[in-house]
């Protein structure tokens, strides 16, 4: 099991401590260990800042000082918030900081103000993006008298509010559009650590909430309360539920609720009796059984003295064309159809399956198991319910083989499919 997986599920056990120890000696984890990157390896840190950044403005708003120091040192802020943060100005909201060392209305600031309004054409948001990054705090305030006295331009406008030291006052000025609300998400100006659950993949969530116990633990408790009852009534202290949320966590491309529903999903057992009523979510196609196509014998080869009267008449004679025959393909090129014969019985397959699962020695659930591995995505979609009906009577390490592995978009169909199978 590799690091990162090792302190995710670390994370999540933290959250279950009745049952932590026993799953612990199960998965051959150390419980006493990191959850998350540490400020021993600030590299890790620096990456996890990268990838999501919105820990940027949440680490500000906690004043830590050495993280601070890590943000400078790696170059995640702006030039401006940096020489702030060297002088000693504080980011929190209950700041009390020192007097602003540069006057508003210097040379300097009206130059980056002229600059920002340059930003009219194609290509000038860098531009625009590096004159917003050069702006201190009181810098702002001629910036926000500049906008009021007559608007930047538009590229302006989206450097300027990308800055995490941008006041929310000038900010709401520029405008509300959802567009806008986008580039602000993009750029990590909103939301909080709850939001990562619903936006981010499942293992680069854990590695942000890891973190969050050292870099903003009072944000990260938020995200626990949410946590704990999911982890509580979707896992509990199923050994085999833990079991199987780590060999799902390395390569599982949902979120990380998604990921706790869909574990509880697979080792759910299958149901006794077949459900009197199925959801239907959409209109299924019309199940067609393909009659079995006639293969034409192969022709005999030739004996040598065939071979050699054939070459003979070949050189004396201009030799004639071959008609032309129909080439049958290959069968590794040939439309997959399993899916379709099993669309057109699935109550004799249901049963065949059934009866599969409890004598030991029958193929039949593999056959299954197999023919929908093998199926591509459009058919899975087409033949939806019936998938979804095959797969509640496969047996757990069946059903996680779908996803281990699978493209994002493969994972997405298996992820909503789980998710509608009967509890």
């Amino acid at each position: 099991m590799e690091e990162p997986t090792v302190r995710g599920m670390r994370y999540l056990l933290e959250l279950a401590p009745e049952a932590a120890q026993r799953i612990c000696r199960r998965l051959r984890i150390d419980p006493e260990g990191p959850v998350g990157p540490t400020l021993d390896n600030p590299h890790l840190v620096a990456h996890t800042v990268r990838t999501m950044p919105w820990i940027r403005l949440w680490v500000l708003r906690q004043d830590h000082p050495e993280m601070n120091r890590l943000l400078c040192r790696h170059g995640l802020l702006s030039a401006g918030a940096t020489e702030d943060l060297h002088e000693g100005l504080l980011f929190g909201p209950g700041r009390s900081e020192p007097g602003p060392t540069q006057p508003s209305g210097s040379p300097r600031a009206g130059e980056l103000i002229d600059r920002l309004r340059q930003a009219t054409g194609s290509g000038s948001l860098a531009g625009a993006r590096a004159a917003a990054g050069s702006l201190r705090r009181a810098d702002w305030p001629l910036v926000a008298a500049a906008h009021q006295e007559r608007p930047f331009p538009g590229y302006a406008c989206w450097a300027l509010a990308e800055q995490v030291d941008c006041p929310a006052e000038l900010r709401t000025a520029f405008g509300t559009h959802r567009k806008f609300e986008h580039r602000l998400r993009q750029a990590g100006l909103t939301g909080g650590p709850a939001d990562c659950l619903d936006l981010a993949p499942a293992g680069e969530a854990l590695g942000v909430l890891g973190l969050g116990r050292v870099a903003f633990p009072a944000l990260s408790a938020e995200v626990e309360d949410v946590l704990r009852p999911l982890l509580e009534r979707e896992v509990g202290a199923d050994e085999d539920a833990w079991a199987m949320l780590a060999h799902l966590l390395p390569t599982f491309a949902g979120t990380l609720p998604e990921l706790i529903r869909t574990t509880a999903a697979i080792v759910r057992p299958a149901p006794e009796l077949a459900p009197k009523h199925w959801p239907v979510t959409e209109r299924e196609a019309e199940p067609v059984v393909v009659p079995p196509q006639p293969v034409a014998p192969a022709p005999a080869e030739p004996s040598f003295w065939q071979g050699l009267a054939s070459l003979f008449r070949w050189s004396a004679e201009t030799p004639v064309a071959a008609p032309r025959t129909t080439v049958r393909p290959p069968a590794a090129h040939r439309p997959m159809t399993k899916l379709r014969l099993i669309a057109a019985d699935p109550k004799g397959w249901e049963g065949r399956v059934r009866r599969a699962v409890q004598l030991p020695g029958s193929r039949d659930a593999f056959v299954v198991h197999w023919t929908i591995s093998a199926a591509e995505l459009p058919q899975l979609r087409r033949y939806r319910r019936v998938v979804r009906r095959m797969v509640s009577l496969l047996p757990p390490e069946l059903r996680a083989t779908y996803l281990v592995g699978a493209s994002v978009e493969q994972q997405r169909f298996w992820i909503a499919l789980f998710a509608e199978l009967p509890r």
